[in-house]
């Protein structure tokens, strides 16, 4: 995005200070726009295999959907698992509430709605960003994308007094609850955990111990009265990921698995919506014309090859789109105060501007994995914010919002790149935040505590392009 310089001769001073003087008293003082963010790529690739990863349990879910011209990747039976619980984001930013998606038929036309502003993100710690404007010399390709191959894994259950917050390998936290303490050990890749604490109450780890990414410890809750509390791991750089668990008059415990949304988030995943030609051409380009899609699905062709150059299984090509996509997005404050259009959350806008809300984050992250052959699909629903869980919010507190679900070897991963990044975009400013991996495979009790799915639905990119 060009910035523009205004001379103004010296005659034109006393104008000049009397236009900033009124913007000042009107508390709307000039803001010069910064420049659109360059993408930044991984640096380096870390193999893991998923089935090494903690297992998390339960039942199995049939995913199914209807047939269409062109079929996409095959779509897989997943995995689910039951009680166990908790997890937490920053405050994040509440979500203009409307359909994405069209019927046949149906037309569509760019509409604003408004919301309240949002909340500022927990874990930011931000400095302000003015990259210079790039352009990406763009690859041509014809190649479809190759679809993944699918299993049906079976996973044990886990002990009800434990929460294991993701399935991923290089991040996840085990908690076991019981009696008047808590132990935890986990790992966590790149960033180091600086602290686990019960938040509030002002507990830290009377033995905490860390060896590499690998990290361990025990929290003592005897003090506790019956109750919610939030346990919260800090990490280095400033990003934090908060679990709430429940003190009972037996002891510390998960939250319970039925108390929460979980098999209904999961009863939503198991039949998605299967999007029409004309609301996936929604998602694409706002023109409606096949060949601006096709060129904008190119560029993501290109972009997601780019990021998964060098990495081989689909699960590392997942957990690589996630971070790209929570590193160099950026949530527009701007557009959720003053409306959001649908222009603003298509593919063609996303790649221009680096910038959407939730919904556009959500489509650009399905698209990127969609072009590797990864089946994914767009959740939307509500959320709670401020880390807290639906037992202690009422409807009245919930938010509207949209993230993802992945399916691997029959496996489902859930994603939500927002809740994984401090990144804004507030009053024409870029500003960088930090990072992590909280929401990356967390696991259905985790998400079930601040997310509830009530539109589950896919969408086949690539058979327009």
């Amino acid at each position: 995005m060009k910035k523009y310089t205004i001379l103004i001769p010296s005659g034109c001073c006393v104008l000049a200070a009397g236009i900033a003087g009124l913007a000042l008293l009107l508390n709307q003082p000039p803001v010069s726009e910064s420049s659109v963010p360059e993408f930044v790529m991984p640096s380096q690739t870390v193999s893991t295999d998923s089935s090494s990863a903690p297992e998390t349990s339960g039942n199995s879910v049939a995913v199914t959907i209807a047939p269409q011209t062109e079929a996409p990747p095959e779509t897989p039976a997943v995995t689910a698992e039951p009680a166990s619980l908790t997890a937490e984001s920053p405050d994040i930013p509440e979500e203009t509430n409307f359909s994405t998606s069209i019927q046949p038929g149906e037309t569509t036309s760019a509409q604003s709605a408004t919301v309240s502003e949002p909340a500022q993100p927990n874990s930011a710690v931000s400095s302000v960003t003015s990259v210079p404007e790039t352009t990406t010399e763009k690859i041509q390709t014809t190649s479809k994308p190759h679809t993944a191959e699918h299993s049906e894994p079976t996973e044990p259950e886990h002990p009800s007094n434990m929460l294991i917050t993701s399935g991923d390998p290089l991040h996840h936290v085990q908690f076991e609850f019981g009696g008047r303490s808590v132990r935890y050990s986990g790992v966590y890749e790149g960033t180091p955990v600086t602290a686990v604490d019960i938040l509030l109450e002002q507990i830290p780890s009377y033995d905490f111990t860390q060896n590499g990414s690998s990290f361990s410890g025990t929290l003592n809750a005897s003090s506790l009265d019956p109750g919610y509390y939030i346990i919260r791991v800090s990490l280095d750089g400033g990003a934090i990921m908060d679990y709430v668990f429940e003190m009972t008059a037996d002891g510390s415990a998960p939250l319970s698995w039925a108390e929460l949304p979980a098999d209904e988030n999961l009863s939503a995943a198991a039949s998605p919506l299967e999007l029409p030609e004309e609301g996936v051409m929604q998602h694409i380009t706002s023109s409606g014309d096949p060949e601006t899609a096709r060129q904008v699905l190119s560029r993501v062709r290109e972009l997601s090859n780019e990021i998964c150059a060098g990495i081989t299984s689909d699960y590392d090509k997942l957990r690589a789109i996630s971070q790209w996509v929570s590193r160099n997005m950026y949530y527009d404050k701007d557009a959720s105060e003053k409306g959001v259009t649908d222009d603003m959350l298509t593919l063609e806008h996303v790649l221009e501007y680096h910038r959407s809300v939730c919904f556009g984050w959500s489509n650009l992250f399905s698209a990127l994995c969609q072009a590797q052959g990864i089946w994914c699909a767009n959740a939307s629903g509500s959320v709670v914010t401020g880390s807290r869980c639906f037992m202690q919010t009422s409807t009245a507190d919930e938010r509207s919002h949209s993230w993802n679900m992945a399916v691997i070897d029959g496996r489902q991963i859930w994603v939500d790149t927002v809740w994984n990044s401090s990144n804004s975009y507030h009053k024409r400013r870029y500003v960088e935040g930090a990072q992590d991996m909280q929401y990356f495979d967390i696991s259905t009790a985790a998400l079930s505590q601040d997310h509830r799915v009530t539109r589950f639905e896919h969408r086949n990119y690539f058979a327009l392009g």
